[in-house]
């Protein structure tokens, strides 16, 4: 016993007297992603750069967020850190198409830029490692679950419900690459979000390149997802990048949480796995219940939204197949087909098959690149089936009542014709 003490309070004692990382988190100041990391980092010794250089730190955060500065001049003020994480958007970098000389040997000083690639080789150049977390059109503030209020002005007549309220749910997804090393964004549909979501547009397209996903990020979302990759640098790969993307949700994912999703998604960038999605523990979930409203009401409803130019060029989502009764039975949903036209006639694509197994909701693909707007469509998925389940889905406890209720009857039943058999003991007449 008392070795076992002393074991514990020596490791107390270590991980007492362990150094705290030296973080740096460069990026504007004002409610922005780079104060919302900064406060999210306890575990180091964070240097909050707004205008100065960071000096020698271990990691820094670079976040362009809410300032005019570019993404290359921010990370030069932490040019001395061997692990950098750059917060960008998903997107193609908007540089000014201004006069400027030809420089065909890149012998004058690199010019600045918000081109993520770019600034992320120059510090790879520079001795760094460097993980990449991209983000779509931001909204909200970076405040934690305890700091959100419900309402952006109090309770009046017309009260505006705050965007970070509802949509503190997240995921992320991983950013892949077509043949020609760029990156492809295919986004279908609108997105449909709560309060003022100014960031979120009706005017979607689907464009191929550095296209910019329609898919908005909660400011504290994405500085979760920054902190987790700090906290967890050590045990990623050499390549992470990565896409934060938010969702429904009453609260957010938890540091744990954060940190297995961002080692999921680094460590399998290549699995077919889509989705997994916890469902609702307080409602009964019917796999037949569940894959008929999938195939029959979601499922149109998903592909109607599909945007016109995926229609006429590449593979598209057409249409969902129904798995057998015995499949149903043990939780196969369904698969959505996606299908392509070649000279030769039109080709199955792939499919996404949807599962449901201990109220998790699956959706893998049969290969290993993501299917153009499956991202898009698994966020619509991922909103759409909490509205179903809070709606049509059956209660536990309720149900548990009412499974009760011939058990409680049978009983009272038992004992009235106990009673009803029981012999009469008559009292005994007075003494005369």
């Amino acid at each position: 016993m008392r070795l076992a003490s002393l074991c514990v309070l020596v490791t107390q004692a270590a991980a007492l007297s362990a150094p705290r990382p030296r973080v740096a988190v460069v990026g504007p100041a004002g409610d922005t992603v780079a104060d919302a990391v900064a406060v999210r980092l306890n575990d180091a010794d964070v240097t909050r750069c707004i205008d100065e250089n960071a000096g020698y730190v271990d990691a820094a955060v670079v976040c362009a967020d809410g300032g005019e500065e570019k993404l290359s001049t921010l990370a030069e003020r932490c040019a001395g850190a061997r692990s950098i994480v750059l917060v960008a958007p998903a997107g193609a970098a908007d540089e000014d198409e201004g006069f400027s000389l030809p420089n065909p040997l890149k012998l004058l000083d690199q010019a600045d830029t918000n081109d993520v690639e770019e600034v992320a080789e120059r510090c790879r150049n520079g001795g760094a490692r460097v993980a990449v977390v991209r983000h779509g059109p931001l909204f909200g503030a970076g405040a934690r679950d305890a700091d959100v209020v419900a309402f952006s002005q109090g309770l009046r007549r017309a009260p505006t419900l705050v965007d970070d309220f509802g949509r503190r749910g997240a995921r992320v997804v991983s950013v892949q690459q077509n043949e020609d090393k760029r990156d492809q964004f295919l986004s279908s549909g609108t997105w449909l979000g709560l309060g003022d979501m100014d960031a979120a547009r009706s005017d979607v397209q689907a464009r191929e390149g550095k296209a910019e996903p329609q898919t908005p990020a909660r400011r504290g979302a994405v500085a979760d997802a920054a902190a987790a990759t700090i906290r967890r640098f050590q045990d990623l790969p050499g390549q992470v990048e990565f896409e934060v993307r938010s969702g429904s949700g009453a609260t957010s994912p938890s540091s744990e949480e954060w940190d297995a999703m961002v080692l999921a998604v680094c460590r399998d960038a290549s699995s077919p796995e889509a989705m997994s999605k916890q469902l609702l523990p307080t409602k009964v979930w019917d796999p037949s219940q569940l894959g008929d409203w999938l195939r029959t009401e979601w499922g149109p409803k998903a592909l109607m939204s599909v945007d016109a130019t995926l229609a006429i060029r590449g593979a598209r989502p057409v249409a969902f197949e129904q798995p057998s009764v015995q499949a149903e039975a043990s939780g196969q949903l369904g698969a959505l087909r996606w299908e392509t036209l070649e000279d030769d006639g039109i080709k199955v694509a792939g499919r996404l098959s949807f599962t449901l197994s201990d109220n998790m909701l699956r959706a893998t693909r049969d290969g290993p690149r993501e299917l153009s707007g499956e991202a898009e469509l698994v966020d619509n998925l991922i909103d759409a089936v909490d509205e179903f389940g809070r709606s049509r889905c059956a209660d536990i406890q309720v149900q548990a009542m009412e499974a009760a209720v011939p058990e409680v009857f049978a009983a009272q039943e038992a004992q009235l014709a106990a009673e009803a058999v029981a012999p009469v003991v008559e009292a005994p007449a007075p003494a005369a």
